[in-house]
């Protein structure tokens, strides 16, 4: 009777802990599954963002047809009331941005001290599956109980009460809820114990064939084994990159080097080479093997991939492949190198995991014998298989001119070819890309090229109609792998012209209302080559993955976000520029203020031509920043603004002295604002001739400047302002020696800060180099003033507009200098070059100062 009565009992606990899961364990994951959808998006907004990925997973079989039909309903939206526990875990995982359980991943029990939302998901699965695979419900009371605490701590976690937890253990079975938990489980059994039931059967004949399968591999000859290689390419401006994979093979640095890069970068192509390179070196006994791995998504697919390029004995795969392998791995007695191509499809699956198992066994069972060279866009790391991972850059501006020149097939146009430093800009020197523009030249004129690549460059860039074979392909592929938040990202990033700070990426992350931690967004898309690193701290976007992202963005009808990237762009740029100004005015941090600005020039550039075209629309949010801007900067402006020489002269001097004043009494804790006003105040009294006055001025600010800013442009200002001072006191006459001997000390101070400031490359310096190298020709020291003024001249031609006052001044210098040297003729070609441009310019005779030089020639 007792056994009886504990039969009952036994059973009574299995159907309470069927129930626990069927009741509380799908209404959690039901309810997580909600919570992850922002509003307001709805879940058929969400599913049909990821439908790519879906459609992926379903050609895997990894999503039946059943559950497809629940996602997509032929009529209406979906219903997360009809998902049963499999497929909610599945979206979890590949809808919702979570993370896998370290060490075990989803589809094992995670590790007792993990207590992750992502960890209690999976216990709840594996439960399922355990009580799934059970031959009967029952289950004693101390299993009940250990059972029962495990999962109610998961669902509690995740947001089951207590009070319903409490209510499943304590309400008694009646016969319908017993009939419906019971029909819940066979639904679960038939997709579930068909699979089970075939393991069991394979883990019952395993042991027998694995003798099987040692012999197998006993009987095979060593020396059956030959490489297995695709023919080799040429390939340009890859040398370093092969030399560090081969290094890394060959001195035994890491058992498995990753070769990554940009989409269309050349990875197969420098995996090839590689192959090639450790097939031919006489020194190393050694087998290559090539194995593509493109859309071979389980471990099974890819141990299969793996058995058929390594032997040559089967032209189909054993049983059980993984163990095959494992196998194999013990038998070798060369070195064998495995190119595992393409191998992002399975890195960005549920078998990720497994895959890099077996290629750690492989490699430890052969006693290290076995590497892998493995082409992929998704960086993994694993502490038991040393990595070394190389990424291919962009290729070089010569070395993308010779590979495009090289697929160029018609001789006579390959020597017409004139505009292929714009082909190679246009191609972003992506080698797939340069080699499709190539084969295009032979039918395609280049100025027609150059068109439709600027129009629509992703519509040129494909081998063939089919797009198999595109740049745009190639990016896609790694797109459908990202998140929601990191497609989100990566379109809100491609705002950008140019390389791009991290704050500056989380300003419109944040703006652009991507789920997720910046960083990790940003981490994310980097381990799969669609941002890259220039430098440290610094992140980019290739011109073409920015093109797809527009694309994209266009494509899905989402008109607002890339404004929303825009703007927040434009107002993180306005906002930092207003905090360069600030460090730029403290003492001894101009060097690090020009150097931040220079970092985002270009972002400067480009923001700020938009933040005045969305002014003009009157754009009310820019409107705004603008006006919280300018009174942090006013202070900073009201001077200048009133220092600009008006025409009429009686007009400045009042304003002038009207600046001064204000300095006096209400600024008298600000030395840059007087500096400021005593510096164009003394630049106007020297135009006026009141020398005396002026140089008291300039002078006073100098001392101003080096006692309130030291090592600083306006500083180096000054000293080359008070250098023209004592140089030029008069419109067509030079100073005398001692001022000339003030003058070059002034100057070389001058260059010498500004050189200490790191700007001596930049049009600040042009002036200051050409006065100087007139001090040293004054001196006598003819080739030093030469060389000053070639680097002078350099920095305009690289800096200035075509026509401008500062090259008319440098010229008239050159000008000069062969007139002292002896050298009349080419004093007058550089003479006339100088009045040729001061006309087109229409400048007076005594602009620039130093103009009357030239009537001596």
């Amino acid at each position: 009777m007792n056994s009886v009565l504990d039969s009952s009992e036994e059973k009574t606990n299995g159907t309470k802990l069927l129930r626990l899961v069927v009741d509380g364990g799908m209404h959690v994951l039901r309810e997580y599954l909600q919570n992850c959808i922002v509003s307001p998006l709805t879940l058929q907004d969400v599913l049909n963002n990821h439908s790519p990925k879906l459609k992926y997973l379903k050609s895997k079989k990894i999503i039946t047809n059943t559950q497809w039909h629940r996602l997509f309903p032929s009529a209406g939206p979906p219903d997360s009331q009809t998902f049963d526990i499999t497929l909610l875990h599945l979206l979890l995982r590949e809808v919702c941005g979570l993370t896998a359980p370290v060490p075990n991943g989803w589809n094992e029990i995670p590790v007792d001290t993990d207590t992750s939302d992502e960890a209690n998901i999976v216990r709840i699965k594996v439960l399922r599956n355990k009580l799934c695979h059970g031959k009967s419900t029952g289950i004693s009371n101390v299993e009940f109980q250990d059972e029962w605490q495990t999962i109610v701590k998961s669902l509690v976690a995740l947001g089951l009460k207590q009070e319903e937890v409490d209510r499943l253990k304590t309400e008694p079975i009646d016969h319908d809820t017993e009939r419906r938990i019971n029909e819940e489980v066979e639904k679960w059994k038939m997709d579930f114990e068909p699979r089970v039931d075939k393991l069991e059967n394979d883990y019952l004949t395993v042991k027998g064939e694995i003798s099987a399968i040692q012999a197998s591999i006993s009987e095979q000859s060593i020396s059956e084994h030959t490489n297995c290689l695709p023919d080799k390419n040429d390939i340009f401006g890859r040398s370093k990159e092969v030399e560090q994979i081969l290094s890394a093979i060959q001195t035994k640095k890491a058992a498995a080097v990753l070769v990554t890069g940009g989409p269309g970068f050349g990875k197969t192509a420098v995996a090839i080479e590689v192959g090639h390179e450790l097939a031919s070196n006489l020194n190393e006994d050694r087998i290559v093997l090539f194995c593509p791995l493109r859309s071979k998504a389980t471990i099974g697919e890819v141990a299969t991939s793996l058995i058929l390029t390594c032997s040559a004995s089967h032209s189909q795969p054993p049983a059980h492949p993984q163990h095959w392998l494992r196998n194999w791995s013990k038998q070798q007695q060369k070195k064998v190198s495995f190119i595992l191509d393409n191998a992002d499809d399975v890195l960005e699956s549920e078998d990720r995991t497994a895959f890099v198992t077996i290629l750690r066994d492989m490699r430890t069972l052969s006693n290290c014998k076995i590497t892998f060279v493995i082409t992929t866009r998704k960086v993994f790391k694993d502490p038991n298989l040393p990595t070394q991972h190389v990424r291919l850059p962009p290729l070089s501006l010569q070395h993308a001119k010779e590979l495009l020149v090289c697929k160029v097939l018609d001789p006579d146009v390959k020597q017409e070819l004139s505009k292929t430093d714009k082909l190679v800009q246009l191609c972003g020197c992506v080698p797939l890309a340069l080699c499709i523009v190539g084969s295009l030249l032979s039918d395609c004129p280049e100025d027609q090229l150059i068109n439709r690549l600027e129009e629509k460059p992703l519509d040129v860039l494909r081998e063939d109609e089919g797009d198999e074979n595109s740049v745009e392909k190639a990016i896609d592929t790694s797109f459908n792998f990202l998140r929601e938040s990191e497609q989100k990202a990566l379109v809100l990033l491609s705002v950008f012209p140019g390389s791009f700070s991290y704050n500056a990426a989380q300003a419109v992350i944040q703006a652009g209302g991507c789920q997720g931690d910046p960083l990790s967004i940003l981490l994310s898309l980097k381990n799969r080559s669609l941002i890259e690193t220039p430098a440290p701290h610094r992140y980019q976007i290739h011109q073409f993955i920015q093109t797809f992202a527009k694309k994209i963005h266009q494509t899905k009808k989402s008109p607002f976000l890339q404004q929303q990237g825009e703007n927040a762009a434009c107002i993180h740029f306005i906002s930092h520029l207003v905090d360069i100004a600030n460090l730029y005015w403290s003492k001894d941090k101009c060097q690090e203020a020009i150097r931040s600005f220079n970092l985002d020039r270009h972002n400067f550039e480009y923001f700020f031509q938009f933040f005045i075209k969305r002014l003009k629309n009157q754009d009310p949010q820019l409107k705004k920043t603008m006006e919280n801007l300018v009174e942090k900067i006013s202070q900073t402006c009201t001077f200048l603004e009133m220092c600009t020489l008006p025409g009429n002269s009686a007009e400045a001097k009042i304003q002038f002295n009207t600046s001064l004043k204000v300095c006096e009494q209400h600024l008298q804790n600000d030395p840059v604002q007087k500096g400021v006003s005593l510096l164009y105040s003394g630049r106007y009294d020297k135009l006026q001739k009141d020398y005396t006055i002026a140089e008291k001025k300039l002078t006073e600010a100098l001392q101003l400047y080096q006692e309130s800013l030291g090592n600083h442009v306006m500083t180096a200002i000054l000293l080359e302002y008070l250098g023209d001072f004592h140089l030029f006191h008069g419109e067509e006459t030079l100073g005398s020696a001692d001022d000339q001997q003030n003058s070059f000390k002034l100057y070389k101070q001058a260059v010498e800060m500004m050189e200490s400031l790191g700007i001596r490359d930049q049009q600040g310096c042009i002036m200051a180099l050409a006065k100087l190298g007139l001090c040293y020709q004054l001196q006598g020291e003819m080739e030093g003033a030469k060389d000053l003024f070639q680097v002078s001249l350099k920095i305009a031609e690289q800096e200035l507009a075509e026509n401008h006052r500062w090259k008319i001044y440098v010229m008239t210098q050159m000008a000069y200098w062969y007139k002292e040297n002896g050298d009349t003729e080419e004093a007058k070609v550089w003479k006339q070059k100088a009045l040729r441009m001061s006309e087109t310019l229409e400048l007076p005779d005594h602009q620039p100062p130093n103009k009357f030089l030239l009537n001596a020639i």
